[in-house]
């Protein structure tokens, strides 16, 4: 009988015991407080996750919110002023007076629109003199291009050349470089060829935008309120019942001349100055 020979190895081998880990009552009470802070962990994550969802969507609630009272804010304000354009439309009685009540109420109205100028912002602005008056407001550029494509032929005649898009460069370039500009009517009349002829009078103060160029004299304009009365034509065309041509004449020199003192300087002034001693703005 053979007995059987253990196998011979050219090293030593040694016995790996392995002692089975020991799954006592500590051991278990340890593992499940290390679990249940890991549990408490997750929720108080997801709690503070609904917490910061929550906040993001009131933020962009309220901010939804305040877009909306914005919208209808601005809404509102140029509803106010279309009521007022047709409330002093239906007021003013151009019919008992001329032999063209359509022509003078629409260069009224016109004054009413572009008498303080126009708001560059795209936002509007009002202000009222005296609380009787009625308020007069600002228009933004997009609402005065859409009353001048009402009231104003496509190739309409102005001081900055032809069409409306010429004539709103005007009263734009008009209204940055006198931001303060405030023009009432003092007399409308009849010219010789049937015209309507408005005499009005402008306060104004010249701002560092009025000059192309640095201008040693421009100091003691800046911010001065100055008093302007310009004589405007507005030549109707009868056919299309709209206003032809616009032109504006203004005598610059005088009110320059009180300030200034001196012929001279009121050239230096007029030699940078993007408006001409007749008024005509220069728009280029």
């Amino acid at each position: 009988m053979h007995h059987l020979q253990p196998p011979w190895y050219p090293y030593p081998v040694q016995g790996k015991s392995i002692t089975p880990r020991s799954t006592g009552p500590d051991t278990l009470l340890s593992q499940s407080y290390d679990l249940k802070l890991s549990l408490n962990g997750i929720v108080a994550a997801k709690k503070e996750n609904r917490r910061l969802r929550g906040r993001i969507n009131q933020r962009r609630y309220r901010k939804n919110q305040a877009k909306k009272i914005m919208g209808m804010q601005h809404d509102i304000t140029l509803l106010r002023q279309e009521i007022d354009m047709y409330t002093m439309r239906l007021s003013v009685p151009w019919g008992n007076l001329v032999v063209n009540p359509k022509a003078w109420g629409i260069v009224a109205e016109y004054y009413c629109f572009v008498g303080r100028g126009i708001s560059v912002s795209g936002s509007p602005t009002s202000s009222a003199t005296h609380p009787n008056t009625m308020i007069r407001s600002q228009y933004p550029v997009e609402t005065v291009l859409q009353y001048f494509q009402t009231i104003l032929i496509p190739r309409v005649i102005s001081s900055a050349g032809v069409g409306i898009e010429a004539h709103l460069e005007e009263w734009k370039t008009l209204s940055a470089i006198f931001p303060d500009f405030n023009m009432n009517i003092v007399r409308m009349e009849e010219g010789s060829s049937g015209e309507v002829v408005v005499t009005s009078k402008a306060v104004l103060s010249f701002s560092e935008k009025a000059f192309r160029s640095a201008n040693s004299a421009a100091d003691k304009l800046l911010g001065r309120k100055l008093k302007i009365f310009t004589v405007a034509h507005f030549i109707w065309d009868t056919t299309v019942a709209r206003v032809a041509e616009i032109r504006f004449q203004a005598d610059m020199i005088s009110p320059l001349l009180r300030v200034l003192g001196s012929l001279d300087l009121v050239a230096n002034i007029f030699s940078s100055a993007r408006v001409s001693p007749e008024g005509q703005i220069i728009v280029a």
